[in-house]
């Protein structure tokens, strides 16, 4: 039997883990002086302790949220070695300090024995980026500039308790996009399209024994990305982020496609009889007239309407008859 296993109390980033590969015969035995190949890798992970997600539920509050780093798996050690005496290999592997979100860190260790069979075995630990996280109160998708955004902070312990005197830096940046015509030949054309960040406006706050308020304006109506991270000693930091549509005024280049294909963005991914669906129309012009219909087997209604900008939103009904 071949057990692996990743014992380390602390797994806080930046802290090595302490790894261990054992291998022993059926009847008791070690296998001292086999050869071992053992790997060692980490994945991005966006799940918090059961603590923090207990106190600050997930339908009002965002922790880690999406992430840049959208590898499955990324290996970091792969090497050969030979199992001592006991039949066991220590081993002692680094962890990332300056890693922002959790990391799951996995050791596989495979043993040879003599008739050259393999067996092989996994472990696996959460490593969190520090020894709290940063929480945003979660927006809604949709936000009307008019009305700006109203949320708070706050740095939560690994066992859920707020945690006070925490710098945290927030960035809202606007997404923008680029699209260029191109002929492709023969009267053929495409949209090369590319997608541009503009940091709006920062602050900095430190965290309380209780969520911290913030209030953001919008000075037009976009796509934004909302970045929370707090930085905590050696290094080490939590960074959360979020996103979100702000309707109003101004011209919002969206992505364009070929043949006059137009996004539409529901608020919401379900809805039940009796409720309203809200949709986000991404025109690519301020000023047009939108024909709307809902089909299924067929056209079920249809409206017109005027658009005046280049995010404006419709409201569908959704009845028992859908």
């Amino acid at each position: 039997e071949n057990a692996v296993a990743i014992p380390s109390p602390s797994r806080i980033a930046g802290d090595p883990l302490a790894g261990t590969v054992t291998a022993r015969y059926l009847f008791g035995a070690p296998m001292g002086g086999k050869p071992v190949t053992w790997r060692y890798s980490k994945s991005p992970h966006v799940g918090v302790p059961d603590a923090i997600g207990e106190r600050f539920g997930p339908d009002r509050w965002v922790f880690v949220g999406s992430i840049d780093d959208q590898r499955d798996r990324e290996d970091l050690r792969r090497e050969e070695g030979v199992l001592g005496s006991a039949g066991d290999l220590a081993l002692s592997l680094e962890t990332t300090r300056e890693a922002g979100i959790p990391y799951v860190y996995s050791l596989e260790g495979d043993v040879e024995d003599v008739s050259r069979q393999h067996i092989a075995n996994r472990a696996s630990a959460v490593v969190h980026p520090a020894p709290w996280y940063v929480g945003l109160r979660r927006p809604g998708y949709f936000l009307e500039q008019k009305n700006g955004l109203a949320t708070e902070i706050v740095t939560a312990g690994l066992d859920g308790t707020a945690v006070p005197g925490v710098p945290v830096e927030v960035t809202l940046t606007q997404v923008q996009w680029t699209s260029v015509r191109r002929a492709e030949g023969n009267g053929f054309y495409t949209w090369d399209t590319g997608r541009r960040e503009v940091p709006a406006v920062s602050w900095t706050i430190t965290t309380g024994a209780g969520p911290v308020p913030l209030t953001m304006p919008f000075t037009c109506g976009c796509y934004f990305s909302l970045e929370a991270r707090g930085r905590g000693d050696n290094g080490r930091s939590a960074v959360t982020r979020t996103s979100f549509y702000v309707l109003g005024e101004g011209y919002t280049a969206w992505a364009r496609y070929d043949h006059n294909r137009i996004d539409l963005v529901p608020e919401k991914q379900t809805y039940r009889p009796g409720e309203t669906a809200r949709l986000m129309i991404q025109s690519p012009w301020e000023q047009a007239t939108a024909l709307v219909t809902t089909e299924r087997e067929g056209i079920r209604s249809h409206r017109r309407f005027a658009l005046t900008s280049t995010q404006q939103s419709i409201d569908v009904p959704i009845t028992e008859a859908d």
